[in-house]
Formats: structure tokens, C-alpha cells, sequence
């Protein structure tokens, strides 16, 4: 009977026809008694496959360019903020912490790029941001990683800057951003900094090398120089490391401080560099119009993040790269 054979966990025969007549067939319990299980597939071992991201501020120049290259990466990425942008997106005020915490329910890791940058009187939504999301995240283990900048380091005597350098802020901005990262410092282990040099965009050459004038005023100044997506390069880095420390400065320290001159020359292709003042001049100009202003420091040492195995990106690459 059929009940004699349930051990077998397969249909234990076959009635065939041939010629009107029906038989048993064993041949059927051989060839599945026989033949090995399928394998169920194996879930890769790659924490990109597992990690649910969201990306605030992923409608600036930095978090347009991490989205894009998160979301190359990564299967779960979402934005969230005010501005909607392509892809998946959700809609919420980032300065209220019960709001925040609904949106970032389940979610593994943020990026947290949203922020003012002028200094203007808007500086405090940075701060009631940072509020917010220490209070969204309370009870969780959701990680966060923050975008700040290098410039909370102020002026360093000797002009070199490691993580451990104390931070002595000069402008509003910077001592705006140190407040908010002592305001996260809240998520203990779960946290990590990314102290940002000067992010190149093409609004440089508008603002600052349009003109002879400005070449000749600002052609002399440092600048400590790395492009939207190697930030989004190092970020990507970031995350796929088991660890984090408090804090990684985000720079090119291979290449040092390069000053707007030589920038406009290898981006333009001019063979021949203009002539330029001092940036003593420049910084004391400000000074006079009541705007403020700081020496950039000769250096930022990212040695640390280098002994994480990051590879920097060709920069010759994407200087010479057009718009």
C-alpha cells in the first residue's frame, strides 16, 4: 500500500501504459532516492547584501554623489530629507527626533549629509538636526556616519593635523560643526566623523578663479582639494570596515595643499601659470569687507584611514575629467 512507503517522502511508483496495459515502476523512488538534495543558494558573505542605508541631504553636492555611488553598491539605499530626488526617497523633517525615528525603523546605517553651510543665521538647523537624530536612534544599533569638515581643526601650529590634533574652531561655521559632532559623540562606538577638506565643484571657478582679479587675489591660497566622489569613494570604504574609530580625516594627504592657481591650470590645460599675490593679501581683504577668514593649514594627515587599505582614486583622472 501507499502508506508503507510514506518513509521514502516521494511518490513510491509510477503507473505507466503501454499497449493498455498498466504496470508498477519502481524507478521511479531509485532516481529520487538516488539523486543528492538541491542546495539551497548561500547568502553571500558581503555585508553589502545585508545593509539597509539611508542618506540624508542626498540632494547636495555630497550626498548626491554618495547616493549615486551607494546605490551601485548596495541593494536597500533610501533618501530622506525635504527635497525629493530620484529613486527611492521619503519625505521627513530631519529636525523632529519621533518623526526621524519612523522613517529610520529597521534601518542599518545613516549617512548623514544634510547641513547649512553659509554663515548665515540658519547654522542652527545643523545643531537641531544632530538633536534629532541622537534622539531618533536611542535603543537602537543603527550606526551613523557624519559629515563634517577639517576646518574644526582652526589654525595649527606646526600645519600639520592628525584626528588627535585638538580642535580650536575660528569660524562660525566649523565651531558649528565640532557642536554637532560633541552632540553625536552620544552614539558612542556607533559613530564615526568624516572630516571633509575642500570639496571641488565647478562653483569654485565662479567664485573664486571667474576672473583675472580673483586668480591674482586668490590664486596664492591653499586649498586642501579632494572631489565630491572620492568622498563618496572613502565613504563606501568606510562602511564595509567591522570597526570604526571616532573620527577619520577625509583628504588627499599624497597630494598636500594646492594652491587655486595650479588648480585652474590642470583643470583649464593652461600652460603657463599666472602670476598671483601672496594669500596674505587675501585673507586681510576679507578682513577689511568684515568677512571672516582663516589660513588654510599646509596639511591633514589621513594616515589613519590609509591603514584601513583604502586606494584613492586617480586624481589627474578626474581633474582633467570635464563637467
Amino acid at each position: 500500500r501507499r502508506t508503507r512507503f510514506r518513509f521514502w517522502r516521494v511518490k513510491p511508483w509510477r503507473f505507466e501504459s503501454s499497449s493498455g496495459h498498466h504496470f508498477l515502476s519502481l524507478c521511479n523512488i531509485k532516481k529520487k532516492v538516488m539523486s543528492p538534495r538541491p542546495q539551497k543558494p548561500t547568502p553571500s558573505k558581503s555585508v553589502k547584501t545585508k545593509l539597509r542605508i539611508a542618506v540624508t541631504g542626498a540632494s547636495g553636492i555630497l550626498g548626491k554623489s554618495v547616493l549615486q555611488r551607494l546605490r551601485a553598491e548596495y541593494a536597500d539605499v533610501v533618501a530622506i530629507g525635504r527635497t525629493p530626488v530620484d529613486g527611492a526617497f521619503v519625505q521627513a523633517d530631519l529636525t523632529q527626533p519621533r518623526e526621524l525615528a519612523k522613517v529610520l525603523k529597521g534601518v542599518d546605517v545613516v549617512v548623514h549629509c544634510a547641513g547649512k553651510i553659509s554663515e548665515s543665521g540658519k547654522l542652527h538647523e545643523n545643531t537641531r538636526m544632530a538633536k534629532a537624530l541622537v534622539g531618533a536612534l536611542k535603543g537602537t544599533k543603527t550606526r551613523v556616519l557624519n559629515y563634517s569638515t577639517a576646518a574644526v581643526y582652526g589654525c595649527v601650529k606646526g600645519g600639520m593635523a592628525d584626528e588627535d590634533t585638538p580642535c580650536y574652531p575660528a569660524l562660525a561655521y566649523s565651531t558649528n560643526k565640532l557642536e554637532c559632532e560633541q552632540i553625536l559623540d552620544e552614539l558612542g562606538n556607533r559613530l564615526c566623523h568624516l572630516r571633509i577638506g575642500n570639496v571641488f565643484n565647478e562653483a569654485i571657478f565662479s567664485s573664486v578663479l571667474s576672473s583675472p582679479f580673483k586668480r591674482l587675489l586668490r590664486g596664492g591660497e591653499y586649498s586642501n582639494l579632494i572631489f565630491a566622489e572620492e568622498v563618496s569613494h572613502m565613504a563606501a570604504h568606510v562602511l564595509t570596515l567591522t570597526s570604526w574609530p571616532r573620527c577619520f580625516n577625509v583628504n588627499r594627504d599624497d597630494l598636500g595643499p594646492l594652491p587655486y592657481a595650479e588648480i585652474y591650470a590642470m583643470r583649464t590645460g593652461a600652460a603657463r601659470k599666472e602670476f598671483y599675490l601672496h594669500p596674505w593679501f587675501s585673507h586681510a581683504f576679507r578682513r577689511v569687507r568684515g568677512m571672516q577668514s582663516v589660513t588654510a593649514n599646509i596639511r591633514f594627515s589621513n594616515a589613519r584611514l590609509m591603514a584601513t587599505g583604502y586606494t584613492p582614486l586617480d586624481f589627474k583622472k578626474m581633474m582633467t575629467a570635464k563637467p
